[in-house]
């Protein structure tokens, strides 16, 4: 929600501002909140950054003499990857160096899986203390009744937003309704995304409320942003559509959060 208020210009410094007002179908609502209008300063201090390639030896040295200048701390240990920086374009900004975790193994783990077949060490990362040797004595148990048997049921990224109506009998016409449309949605939802695919939509409905739970392919993506950007397009789709729809005579209410 945007609230724009009108008014005179506000002096510089701290000041308390209350807003009270009536909005459907929410009621009415009032808040209270405290800020100040700064100074203008000069050129804000930001840690260096360069736009045309900034995974380059020069741009991360620049940031680390920031970093020491900064904090008037010689960081010694981070500054030591054993990897090109260049391979983590696209995972961090400002790269700068690595953080040094210990990590232990347990195992060998017996598997017994449909693709994984064998005996595997297991890495652990932690400072947890005594976290490996519980590992490496759940393994021990695993291995003498003959090891792990790995089953993959299903392999989805899923999002579940809920459209709230006015009677459970509407929920139920909604639910009919997304079921007819399912190919108009998945176009709007795999418009955003070259990796993700929409699989299919469960529905569960309890009372006025219909649950939507949408079921993704994102491939080597992990998927939780892609998908959530396609979960609000088809999400939108499905509450415009159920508005207009000439064959589906459900009003949607609207409900914060």
């Amino acid at each position: 929600m945007e609230i724009h208020v009108e008014g005179d210009s506000l002096d510089k410094g701290k000041h308390r501002i209350s807003l009270a007002f009536e909005v459907e179908p929410f009621g009415k609502l009032s808040f209270e909140v405290e800020d100040s209008i700064a100074e203008e300063g000069g050129k804000r201090l930001a840690v260096p950054y360069d736009k045309r390639d900034d995974y380059t030896e020069e741009a991360i040295d620049r940031r680390r003499e920031f970093v020491s200048s900064f904090s008037g701390v010689e960081a010694e240990h981070i500054y030591r990857q054993s990897f090109d920086a260049r391979m983590t374009k696209g995972n961090i900004e400002n790269f700068t160096g690595v953080a040094q975790v210990p990590i232990g193994f347990a195992g060998p783990l017996k598997v017994n899986g449909e693709h994984a077949r064998g005996e595997f060490l297991i890495p652990l990362a932690t400072t947890e203390g005594a976290l490996v040797a519980s590992y490496n004595r759940g393994m021990k148990v695993l291995n003498l009744a003959g090891g792990v048997t790995c089953t993959v049921v299903d392999d989805c990224m899923q999002r579940a937003p809920v459209f709230v109506f006015d009677s459970a009998r509407e929920a139920r016409e909604f639910r009919d309704w997304v079921d007819r449309h399912i190919a108009p949605i998945r176009d709007a939802a795999e418009a955003t995304s070259n990796v993700v695919k929409l699989r299919y939509i469960d529905t569960y409905l309890t009372s006025r409320f219909a649950f939507l739970r949408f079921n993704y392919r994102t491939g080597d993506a992990a998927g939780q942003l892609p998908t959530g950007r396609v979960e609000d397009e088809a999400g939108r789709l499905s509450r415009h559509a159920a508005e207009r729809a000439p064959d589906n005579p459900i009003r949607v209410v609207p409900r914060p959060g």
